[in-house]
């Protein structure tokens, strides 16, 4: 008698069962650990690795689920007090017991077993699937998945978080609209204060959606070099003038021009006009060498600049040189060409000055941002310290110092100058504890004698622009953003 071949269905049965139940093992355990695990990063308020997470979850998933069905395994006499189990009264068990007894008793008992076992079936086993498994497993689950939607530093309190927030607000709506009155209030045209406006819109929503000072400083560096780039543009004497000193004939007109100075420009046209007077065939020479700098410059050909020279040399091009009133004549080309390449450049001149202003206020946000004082705070004297002209008493008018003290300059062997350190030791306020690394001073090559804060936005600005553009790997992303968090 074949017992195993008899008891398949039920043990096919029973193995589907397992299989489900370890599933549903494997899920808790799992979960429990995903939760555990991301739990441990937001304590230490750091960022979940969601990678290492996924990993390991899924490797304590394979293991409980392995781990559970070779203990829970259906073995022959498992099967037979299953089966008993669904009224047979411990006959397949014994029947299991003694199969290989082969006395006349032992024999009634196998053929008892049997016929009962004929009037049941796998479907007569009910599964052993409490509900409270599937309680704990949707519990553990909707646990893990909680912790994973929360934020690393949902467990750093600060109880002044929200009037922190409104002061925040304030600031960052005192910037924006002090921003948007200087863009009213200039004297630029109205296609640039549109295109400054939506610089100004984007940065108001960039502002609201950091998360940090620094990343603030950033936002409004991006958008500095936003109006930079736009007065880049709305410049093109500078274009114009690089493309005129190509040619050797106007050279110093092309300098006089990138300079931007209607005194130099006259002179330099004074220089052309004469040279013209002189020898009437760089007439048409001067006239080609401005028509292939406007084409080289790039400019558009509807800026005002572009269409003085342009008027210029179209003028030069019909004039005769054999007329008689060639030199009064040519004089007046040069004094409508001068009239209005003035006006170009004075209309330049304007646009390059208001937008040094915004350039001015854009810093001054930044400044604010990265909590630096204003010069004129920076300035004033504290309270006990003497202004510019005064004398300390004891010191002698005649330069010479009282008793004791060493002239400027002068040092005893030994001692170190005020603001130098030794051994390593930062003084307070200059970058060591107690200090602000934000305002602290540095010279960068780039930005010149600038604080800490600003050369950090500068660089977060670069990031994030590269992060926008997608030129930044994933996994230098998550390294970058700790360090410049580590900065906040």
């Amino acid at each position: 008698m074949n017992l195993k071949k008899i008891l398949r269905p039920f043990k096919n049965r029973i193995i589907l069962e397992n299989v489900l139940r370890g599933l549903v093992f494997a899920l808790i355990c799992a979960a429990a650990f995903v939760f555990v695990f991301s739990l441990v990063y937001h304590i230490l308020v750091l960022e979940t690795p969601w990678k290492l997470t996924a990993i390991t979850g899924g490797a304590v998933f394979a293991l409980s689920f392995a781990g559970f069905f070779t203990v829970k395994y259906p073995s022959l006499r498992k099967v037979g007090r299953r089966v008993d189990g669904i009224g047979l009264q411990e006959r397949v068990s014994t029947m299991i017991e003694y199969s290989r007894d082969e006395s006349v008793i032992a024999g009634m008992q196998r053929n008892d077993a049997l016929k009962k076992l004929s009037k049941v079936g796998p479907k007569n086993m009910k599964f052993r699937f409490g509900k409270s498994s599937l309680i704990v497993c949707a519990s553990a689950l909707v646990l893990a998945l909680t912790i994973c939607l929360l934020p690393y530093n949902i467990f750093v309190f600060d109880t002044d978080a929200s009037e922190l927030e409104d002061e925040l607000a304030v600031e960052v709506a005192a910037i924006i609209e002090n921003l948007r009155n200087k863009v009213k209030e200039s004297q630029l045209d109205e296609e640039m204060k549109d295109n400054l406006n939506e610089i100004i819109d984007k940065l108001e929503k960039d502002l609201e959606n950091s998360d940090s000072e620094l990343e603030r400083a950033a936002k409004i560096d991006q958008a500095k070099k936003e109006m930079n780039e736009l007065l880049e543009e709305a410049l093109t004497r500078k274009k114009i003038g690089e493309s005129l000193q190509k040619f050797e004939l106007t050279a110093k007109l092309g300098e006089a021009v990138s300079r931007g100075k209607t005194e130099t420009v006259s002179s330099a046209m004074a220089d052309l006009e004469q040279k013209l007077n002189e020898d009437t065939s760089l007439v048409p020479e001067l006239a080609q060498n401005i028509t292939d700098a406007l084409e080289d410059s790039g400019v558009d050909s509807s800026d005002s600049l572009y269409t003085a020279f342009a008027d210029f040399a179209g003028n030069l091009s019909g004039l005769d040189t054999e007329d008689d009133a060639y030199s009064e004549k040519l004089a007046g080309i040069f004094d409508e060409a001068f009239e209005k390449i003035s006006e170009a450049l004075e209309e330049q001149a304007r646009i390059e000055a208001e937008m040094k202003e915004l350039n001015e206020e854009m810093e001054k946000a930044e400044d604010e941002m990265l909590g630096k004082e204003s010069e004129e705070e920076e300035g004033e004297n504290p309270e006990g310290e003497m202004s510019e002209g005064e004398m300390p008493e004891g010191e002698r008018p005649d330069g010479e110092m009282p008793e004791g003290e060493m002239p400027e300059g002068e040092m005893p062997e030994g001692e170190m100058p005020e603001g130098d350190f030794q051994g390593g030791e930062m003084p307070e306020g200059e970058g060591g504890e107690g200090g602000n690394t934000m305002t602290e001073g540095i010279y960068d090559p780039l930005s010149g004698s600038v604080s800490y804060g600003e050369v950090f936005a500068a660089y977060y600005a670069e990031y994030l622009e590269a992060l926008e553009n997608g030129s930044v790997p994933e996994d230098l992303q998550e390294i970058i953003d700790q360090y410049f968090n580590a900065l906040n």
